[in-house]
């Protein structure tokens, strides 16, 4: 699918990557709040799940729909749906419309649909049971990536124009996962300071692999900061890296953490089948 770019995407990234956004409206990075600044968005939602009748007779057919909302304003890759656990009933998949789902916008969040055909089985293949019960799942995976948009700001000086420290945190969410960054603020030019990143899932669906990680402005960053960690306990991971600023005037930088993760959501709905009398 191609990727079209406004010009006020790319210069949000420029921004980003230097480190130097403070034209734009952002927080001061600095709150102890516990509430989650949330990114904008809602991650993906599956807004419906729905079939055209839920009790069946043998051998009769009927719909099943499944509605995506995308609320992500970074890329999204959504792997191949399918509908699982659908067992007695026969399935026949009738494609997505779209095939691929764009990032949202503040105007528009793209919306993908997903239809199957479901068919009960044969009186001789239920049996002897009057109705039987099941559930039907479809699973949905995907990748896609957070960013703090408003950033952690940390100031930069000279080690005998410090005073005193303080703690600068912020915690951001989009709904399937929560990232926590801590560090003290200023740090000394020329010296380093350890910052502590927390990831951990806070959605209802399942993650699907490692975390990755890209750090903004990359110059700040030192080369122990990892590129993926495996969540592991409660899905999460915690580990710190170091930031530094090599030169000899004060600044306040404004520090970002984008993260790679990939997804899983799987939304069922239950079916009735009644043997004819």
């Amino acid at each position: 699918m191609e990727t079209r770019y406004t010009a006020a995407t790319v210069l949000f990234a420029a921004l980003i990557a230097s480190g130097c956004t403070s034209g734009l409206p952002l927080s001061d990075g600095g709150g102890s709040s516990d509430q989650p600044q949330q990114v904008p968005g809602k991650g993906l939602i599956v807004q419906d799940l729905r079939i055209t009748d839920q009790t069946l007779s043998p051998e009769q057919s009927a719909v099943i729909t499944l509605v995506l909302k995308n609320f992500h304003r970074e890329p999204i890759d959504i792997g191949e749906i399918t509908m699982i656990n659908q067992q007695p009933l026969s399935k026949e998949k009738q494609g997505c419309t779209p095939e691929e789902i764009g990032k949202a916008r503040p105007e528009v969040k793209p919306v993908m649909e997903c239809k199957w055909e479901v068919t009960a089985p044969t009186s001789e293949e239920i049996g002897s049971f009057s109705q039987r019960k099941t559930s039907v799942a479809v699973n949905v995976p995907y990748q896609s990536r957070m960013v703090n948009y408003q950033p952690l700001k940390v100031q930069f000086k000279s080690f005998e124009d410090i005073n005193t420290t303080k703690k600068k945190a912020m915690t951001y969410s989009n709904g399937e996962i929560e990232a926590s960054m801590q560090t003290e603020s200023p740090v000394a030019l020329g010296q380093e300071k350890n910052v502590q990143f927390k990831v951990s899932k806070s959605g209802t669906g399942r993650l699907r692999g490692n975390f990755s990680f890209d750090y903004s402005p990359a110059t700040l960053f030192s080369e122990d900061c990892p590129d993926e960690k495996k969540p592991v306990l409660e899905n999460q991971v915690e580990f710190g890296c170091s930031v530094g600023v090599d030169s000899s005037s004060s600044s306040v930088r404004n520090l970002f953490l984008t993260i790679g993760y990939k997804y899983a959501q799987s939304p069922s709905l239950g079916v009735t089948i009644v043997k004819n009398s």
